[in-house]
């Protein structure tokens, strides 16, 4: 059974009474973005590619952060599951690498209305 505890103010611990465990709804949300439909994919990689065409790895690691933070009221995802999605995007042509350490582009899909 879970428990937390806190120090009291002589520095010993003492068991937190009536904890409950929070449940956070960042892993469904995190989990949508690889499974949610290609309509949404294509728009969280139109936000990351907005300002410019060609992005490094490392920046559009930072640039789907961006967009994912934009999209979700300013939640954050961690460098995993965007990596995760990263890979996606690449096996599913959303975006394009054309040589090993070149910058990526996104795809050649129809872009969304904005």
């Amino acid at each position: 059974m879970p428990f937390a505890f806190e120090i009291n103010k002589n520095g010993l611990p003492v068991i937190v009474e009536d904890f409950e465990i929070r449940t956070s709804t960042l892993k469904d949300t995190t989990n949508h973005l690889i499974e949610s439909s290609e309509e949404y994919q294509i728009k969280i990689l139109e936000i990351a590619f907005a300002k410019d065409k060609f992005i490094t790895y490392g920046n559009l690691v930072i640039q789907l952060k961006l967009a994912f933070a934009k999209m979700y009221s300013n939640r954050q995802i961690g460098n995993n599951k965007i990596k995760e999605f990263i890979t996606h995007c690449k096996n599913e042509e959303l975006i394009i690498q054309e040589k090993l350490k070149a910058p990526y582009q996104i795809g050649t899909f129809q872009g969304l209305d904005k």
